[in-house]
């Protein structure tokens, strides 16, 4: 089974924060890559402990639906960007968005 997870990353003042809402996991680095491989370790962690189960139960655990704030929160990250990328728009800091790919 292959499993792809929508991330985003965004810079937060002197530090950057990397969010999967899917699986409603977060880390935070002081770099974009420090954000980025931190959260990559705490999935490809779960998805080692989720392998661990039976087969029955991994299923739930891959399809868990996001928490309602993670996909309001994630939505009107979208908009925003789409508002921001206005030409003569000077935005803040806009959320990266990017994805992880496991095979399980």
């Amino acid at each position: 089974m292959r499993l792809v997870v929508a991330c985003y990353i965004q810079r937060r003042d002197d530090w950057w924060e990397a969010v999967c809402p899917k699986l409603n996991f977060a880390a935070t680095g002081y770099s974009f890559l420090d954000a980025h491989e931190r959260l990559g370790r705490r999935i490809q962690d779960y998805i080692k402990y989720v392998e661990t189960l039976p087969e029955q139960d991994r299923l739930a655990f891959y399809d868990r639906r996001p928490s309602l704030w993670a996909r309001l929160s994630l939505g009107s990250s979208a908009i925003l960007a789409a508002l921001c990328s206005r030409p003569g728009h000077k935005g803040g800091n806009p959320r990266i968005m990017y994805t992880f790919e496991f095979a399980t």
